[in-house]
């Protein structure tokens, strides 16, 4: 199996040269996906183990075949490298807490090739490795190996304007600003935590106010609000203020109601969760609006389990 996954490895990094040094045509796509499925069969933990350790080899491994295929505009190569890092999250997913000693390498690379790559679509899938790596593993990450400060979080608001109208972009960048302050709390300050606050506030009422708001991107602004609602002395109101607290209500109910579309529940999975973990927040507003919101739940579910029987 370690000699299958090194040729399977070698044949994409030398496919990924051939575009850069000649700009061939070579469909790259079945040489990730090729590799991609022998990782994710994996079972021996010897096997496991062979594999992190080529997969995150500075030299050789999948950030070097990135490397080769930055420049490339064709759409093939742009996929291509949409691919290689969709797959580095999955592979991320599947080791769990033995990607930690690689985390400070992701965070290098995932931010350096998200700020470089031209392509949004790739841009948004450069953050997914980090954001998986932290959803897995957020008890156990530590700022000193993962070396997170305000830069980062400045930077990601500078590139969430720049995103303009990608909405996945836009999501997971906010979700990423969400989960640097709810796991590395420390290391931001009141006027830090605010502005992220603001950005998600300020997202969420643009798009209730459109005919047909981006789902993926009020999904990504409700969980960024559930993770910096963290953040904030539970003694004070929601986002620290009434001011705050009002309109973050406001707006979760608003997702929360019945939209034309119910087929797209990320939105109102997201807004169930918030509230489950700040129910503390809301008590007054939960406590006089729980059966009407009851009622609702209790009609959507019968709508959405009709729809898959």
């Amino acid at each position: 199996m370690d000699k299958q996954l090194e040729g399977c490895l070698a044949s994409l990094r030398d496919a990924a040269e051939t575009v850069r040094s000649h700009g061939d045509y070579i469909d790259l796509a079945p040489y990730v996906n090729d590799f991609a499925e022998l990782c994710k069969d994996l079972v021996a933990d010897e096997h496991v183990s062979f594999a992190i350790a080529i997969v995150f080899d500075e030299d050789t491994g999948i950030f070097s075949i990135l490397e080769s295929l930055l420049h490339g505009r064709d759409k093939a190569v742009v996929k291509a490298r949409e691919l290689c890092w969709s797959f580095l999250s999955s592979f991320v997913k599947k080791i769990g807490p033995r990607a930690l000693p690689y985390a400070p390498l992701l965070k290098e690379k995932c931010l350096k090739y998200f700020r470089r790559d031209e392509a949004k679509s790739v841009q948004a899938a450069a953050l997914t490795p980090l954001i998986v790596l932290l959803e897995s593993n957020m008890a156990l990450m530590k700022p000193v190996n993962f070396s997170v400060d305000w830069g980062i979080g400045s930077m990601l608001m500078v590139e969430f304007r720049k995103a303009k109208t990608n909405g996945t972009l836009k999501s997971h960048i906010m979700q990423l600003l969400g989960y640097l302050v709810e796991y590395f709390k420390l290391i931001f300050n009141e006027d830090n935590v605010l502005a992220i606050l603001k950005l998600c506030l300020d997202t969420l009422e643009e798009q209730l106010q459109l005919q047909q708001p981006v789902h993926v991107l009020l999904a990504g602004a409700i969980k960024c609000l559930d993770s910096v609602l963290t953040w904030f002395d539970s003694s004070l109101p929601a986002g620290g203020s009434v001011d705050n607290a009002k309109r973050a209500y406001m707006y979760i109910e608003q997702v929360l109601w019945p939209r034309e579309d119910l087929k797209r529940y990320e939105g109102l999975k997201a807004c169930l969760r918030l509230l489950s973990r700040h129910a503390g927040l809301f008590s007054m507003r939960l406590l006089e609006e729980g059966l009407r919101n009851l009622h609702w739940l209790q009609e959507y579910c019968c709508i959405h389990a009709a729809a898959h029987t």
